[in-house]
């Protein structure tokens, strides 16, 4: 539900109507220098670089083409399926009440969580216009969580792959049967949505790997030295399941989803807006007090940072609340299919069940 309403129209999101005609990496930011706006391009005359360097053309082009409205789509999705929870399990013509659980373990508590993530490559867009953008930050990252009554956390990160991450899951046994998306069965046999899911016990794993690394660096095996520190690492939660939704009763509370979506929308980017990119909270800066250089270099970090404008940061608001909607609708009505059919009674008992990887995954190599 976070990627179906991004394949509305011709499929491919604005920055896929230019070419890129020179690359640059600077750290993990990619930086992609765009010319001649015209029509859709396919991976074979969109990158026109002839840069040898990683990502490949095909998966540059699948990275640009999920780049962008992660914000929109996590809130829209994520509130759309509460809502239509919501509704199923109050409605008085419902013939059961369905609990959320993960493996053996009932689900207490979703929402999302937004924090930080070490990317593979996070891409900074030069327009023809001289404006310098950036659809997805990798500083204000936004994922799905799910906590258990065993504590444990399940982690859905549907904005991964725009970061060079081939993870994703199988759907294409999750869409119901009469809604407008169940005909991408038929066309789309293969399909699969960018997602990676973690468990907590695999995101401490990432962790402790990464410590090993930072205490023994060159001396560890080259096969593990490979793992990015941090990944996922969160410091703040907004929980969705507390949240209102319209009743299913006449005489329930009035609850307009777009200004929940909305009042949603603008704590995450109060978040966003909050303290020194990649800062701990209080702490002002990533340099402590008296570094010199680094504070420095730290500094003209952020110079450079605050002249490149962020989607989700920057633009209007009730721009990114009626963009959620779309993500909300086709949540909401397939999520309420799922509830109304009992499909969802032959999904596998968990999300990790379904891995797969994007078509330019090298398996062998994995």
């Amino acid at each position: 539900m976070c990627m179906l309403p991004k394949m509305q129209g011709d499929g491919l999101p604005d920055m896929l109507h230019y070419e890129v005609h020179r690359r640059e990496q600077r750290g993990f930011d990619l930086h992609l220098h765009l010319r001649r706006q015209g029509r859709p391009r396919m991976p074979q005359d969109f990158d026109v670089s002839g840069a040898k360097a990683q990502p490949s053309a095909a998966q540059l082009h699948n990275m640009v083409q999920n780049d962008g409205s992660l914000e929109a789509a996590v809130v829209g999705a994520l509130y759309g399926f509460h809502t239509a929870l919501q509704l199923y399990n109050s409605s008085p013509r419902s013939q059961n009440f369905v609990v959320l659980t993960h493996g053996n373990s009932r689900i207490l508590e979703y929402g999302i969580a937004m924090g930080s993530t070490t990317p593979d490559f996070a891409m900074v867009y030069h327009l023809p216009d001289g404006r310098v953008v950036r659809q997805q930050d990798p500083e204000n990252h936004c994922w799905i969580y799910f906590k258990t009554e065993r504590s444990d956390r399940v982690y859905l990160d549907v904005g991964s792959l725009p970061y060079g991450f081939g993870m994703m899951v199988s759907i294409l046994d999750y869409l119901p049967d009469g809604t407008p998306e169940a005909q991408l069965r038929r066309m789309m046999p293969q399909l699969g949505a960018p997602a990676c899911v973690l468990s907590r016990e695999e995101v401490a794993q990432l962790e402790a790997q990464a410590e090993e690394v930072a205490r023994h660096g060159s001396r560890l095996p080259p096969e593990r030295r490979g793992v990015r520190k941090g990944y996922l690492a969160d410091r703040r939660r907004f929980p969705v399941s507390s949240l209102p939704t319209p009743s299913a009763a006449s005489d329930g509370p009035a609850v307009d989803p777009l200004s929940v979506v909305e009042g949603l929308l603008s704590e995450m980017r109060q978040e966003a807006l909050a303290g020194e990119p990649g800062a701990e909270p209080g702490s002002g800066s990533r340099s402590g007090p008296g570094s010199g250089s680094a504070a420095a270099a730290s500094s003209s970090a952020r110079g450079e940072r605050d002249r490149v404008e962020v989607a989700f940061r920057d633009g209007p608001l009730e721009e990114q609340a009626e963009r959620a909607m779309g993500f909300f609708e086709c949540a909401a009505n397939n999520t309420t299919a799922v509830l109304q059919q009992g499909t969802y009674r032959r999904y596998p008992a968990s999300l990790e069940m379904v891995r797969c990887f994007a078509p330019w995954v090298d398996l062998t190599a994995l």
